[in-house]
C-alpha cells in the first residue's frame, strides 16, 4: 500500500511538472492588451486575441483605465480611437473621464466583431499632460466583453496585463556649489563677445592700422607705416580694440606669455577674429580658472595674472594663479573647440 501511495504521488508530481511550464508560459506570454510608446507623453494601446484563446472574437466591450499619479492631473487625458474603430462597422465608440477618480471608461460595440483572433488592432492613443509620472493601467474588475454569440467575458480570462508607466517628472536640478565659479567671459551666451579690455564706446573705435599675414604669422602695420616689435601695442581694427604683444621680429604672440618683469599674461590662442588679444578678468584655460588684472592697480599691470592672493571680487588664487577653494584647485571638464 505504501508503495502504491508513493508511486501515485510521484505520478501526480510528474503530471504537475509537465503542465506547469505551459501554464507559466501562457501567463507570461499571452495578453489581450499591449502598450507602445510613441513619445514622452503619448502611448498607443493595442488589443489582440491570442491564438490559444477559446473566444474567437469580440463584438462589444467596455474597459476602465486608471491614471495613477502623486498629484491630480492638471489636464484631462486625451484619448483618440484608432482607425480600426472609426469604421462604419463600429456603432458605439465613446470615452468618459472621471476627474475625481482619475479614470476613463471606454465603450465600443459593432454590428460585426470589432476584435478578431490573431488580428492586432490599435484601440487608441493616450496623451497626458503632467509634471509627475503617471501609471496607466486597466481596471481588471471593470472590463467586460461580449462575443458574436452574446457570451459575456471578463478581462481575467485573457491573460495578465502590465501597466504602462509614463515618465514625465522633470529631473531635479543639481544644486549649485556653495562657492560658485567666478564669472568668466567664456560663460557668456554671446557668440560675438568682446574682451573687457576692448574700448567701450557707443561708436566703434577708429582703426589705427591694419593686420598683415605671411608664412611666419601676423604683423600689424600702424598708420605711420611702422610695425610694432618687441613691445605691447594697442591695435584697433574692424571695430575691435585690444592690447597685443609683438616679438622682436614684429610678429604677434599668442597663448601664455611672461614679460621681462616676470608678469604672466594670456593672449587669446584661438584662430578667430580676436586671436592674440590680451585677456583681462576671469578666464577658464585648460580646465582651470585664472584671474587677469582688469582694474587699475599701481602694483600690477593690466592683463597680468594674479598669483598667491585674493582677487578684487573675493576669490583665492594659488602660486600658479589657479582658482582655489580651501586650498583645492577648482577644475572643470573641457569641451572640444
Amino acid at each position: 500500500m505504501k508503495k502504491k501511495a508513493i508511486f501515485s504521488c510521484l505520478a501526480t508530481i510528474c503530471l504537475l511538472l509537465i503542465l506547469l511550464p505551459p501554464m507559466l508560459t501562457r501567463a507570461e506570454k499571452y495578453s489581450l492588451i499591449t502598450w507602445e510608446k510613441k513619445s514622452k507623453n503619448v502611448v498607443n494601446m493595442y488589443l489582440e486575441l491570442q491564438e490559444n484563446e477559446s473566444v474567437q472574437d469580440i463584438t462589444a466591450f467596455s474597459l476602465k483605465l486608471n491614471f495613477d499619479s502623486k498629484e491630480n492631473l492638471p489636464e484631462e487625458p486625451v484619448f483618440k480611437f484608432g482607425t480600426d474603430f472609426n469604421s462604419k462597422n463600429v456603432s458605439v465608440r465613446q470615452e468618459r473621464y472621471d476627474g475625481d477618480a482619475q479614470t476613463m471608461t471606454l465603450y465600443v460595440a459593432g454590428r460585426n466583431p470589432v476584435i478578431e483572433k490573431g488580428k492586432r488592432v490599435l484601440l487608441g492613443t493616450i496623451k497626458i499632460q503632467s509634471d509627475e509620472n503617471v501609471t496607466v493601467s486597466v481596471d481588471q474588475s471593470d472590463f467586460q466583453t461580449v462575443d458574436r454569440f452574446h457570451e459575456k467575458g471578463q478581462i481575467t480570462e485573457f491573460g495578465d496585463y502590465e501597466p504602462y508607466e509614463m515618465i514625465l517628472k522633470k529631473e531635479a536640478e543639481t544644486a549649485a556649489p556653495e562657492t560658485a565659479a567666478p564669472a568668466s567671459r567664456e560663460d557668456s551666451d554671446d557668440d560675438d563677445y568682446e574682451y573687457e579690455n576692448q574700448l567701450k564706446t557707443e561708436e566703434a573705435p577708429e582703426p589705427n592700422g591694419q593686420w598683415m599675414q605671411d608664412e611666419k604669422g601676423w604683423r600689424f602695420a600702424a598708420l605711420d607705416g611702422t610695425c610694432p616689435a618687441d613691445t605691447w601695442y594697442e591695435c584697433s581694427w574692424n571695430g575691435f580694440k585690444a592690447w597685443y604683444y609683438f616679438n622682436a621680429d614684429g610678429y604677434m604672440n599668442s597663448g601664455w606669455f611672461t614679460d621681462r618683469d616676470g608678469n604672466t599674461y594670456f593672449l587669446h590662442d584661438q584662430n578667430d577674429s580676436q586671436a592674440g588679444a590680451m585677456y583681462t578678468g576671469w578666464h577658464w584655460i585648460g580646465g582651470k580658472c585664472y584671474y587677469f588684472q582688469d582694474t587699475p592697480d599701481a602694483a600690477r599691470p593690466a592683463g597680468s595674472m594674479m598669483k598667491n592672493g585674493t582677487t578684487p571680487d573675493g576669490y583665492t588664487v594659488n602660486e600658479n594663479g589657479e582658482w582655489t577653494v580651501d586650498g583645492s584647485v577648482q577644475v572643470r571638464e573641457q569641451t572640444a573647440s
